[in-house]
């Protein structure tokens, strides 16, 4: 599962901030939008 590379564990528990926090966040998005368009494929 594609999502699960950028980790899954909870915000709270990676204990990021900030940037990182965005960051994580934006990646998570990505790869989520990325698995959805290989599975249309």
């Amino acid at each position: 599962n594609f999502v699960d590379l950028a980790g899954s564990e909870r915000a709270s528990q990676t204990h990021a901030d900030g940037i990182r926090l965005k960051e994580g966040s934006h990646i998570n998005r990505s790869l989520l939008t990325l698995t959805t368009v290989i599975r249309k494929l």
